[in-house]
């Protein structure tokens, strides 16, 4: 009967063993079994696979042509400014500075002469050279600083993205992404067992 008792109550223990932990087992799995639920908005995944604009690149478009650098960078309206702008200056300079003859010759049928403007005396004024050089120089100035902001402008569109990237981690900390070297990127979601 003794050993009867024992059998019992060890049956007992266990059972009522099973039943305390059983429903904390389960509350603990619902936890780590749930599914974590990432919803990210098209601009939020945008911002993840968005690459960094090269500052240099930026720079060699602006130079080869005003404003591409700042269209690259995403600022489409002071790339567009500053292409107008230039062009405008260069365009007017050539239809000011010089003697465009459009006539129709006898010989030849059409000839175009492109002459800079002279005085009477067959020499260009110097009015119109100093005009000339100051224009020339204030093209340089704007081109030079269409380089100069189309760096700027990368350069301040990778830290945006860079700010926009944090935020994204601060919002969904199981998100866990970075870039390597060569242009590639990681991306995952973290998660406790």
């Amino acid at each position: 009967m003794r050993k009867y008792g024992i059998h019992c109550i060890l049956w007992l223990l266990i059972a009522i063993m099973l039943a305390v932990q059983s429903p904390l087992y389960a509350q603990t799995m619902k936890k780590h079994t749930a599914p974590q639920e990432l919803s990210l908005t098209d601009d939020e995944i945008k911002v993840l696979f968005e690459k960094k604009k090269d500052p240099l690149f930026a720079g060699i478009l602006s130079f080869y042509m005003p404003g591409l650098g700042q269209f690259y960078s995403d600022e489409k309206l002071k790339g567009a400014l500053f292409l107008v702008t230039e062009y405008t200056i260069v365009i007017g300079s050539f239809f000011y500075f010089l003697d465009f003859n459009f006539k129709a010759g006898s010989d030849s049928g059409f000839n175009l002469g492109i002459d800079a403007k002279r005085t009477d005396l067959g020499v260009i004024s110097t009015q119109r050279k100093n005009l000339f050089y100051i224009t020339f120089a204030t093209l340089s100035v704007i081109h030079i600083y269409n380089i100069i902001d189309a760096v700027q402008s990368a350069g301040s569109f990778n830290a945006s993205l860079q700010e926009k990237r944090q935020e994204l981690i601060k919002k969904y900390p199981q998100l866990n992404f970075g870039y390597n070297g060569d242009g590639g990127m990681y991306f995952g979601l973290s998660s406790n067992f």
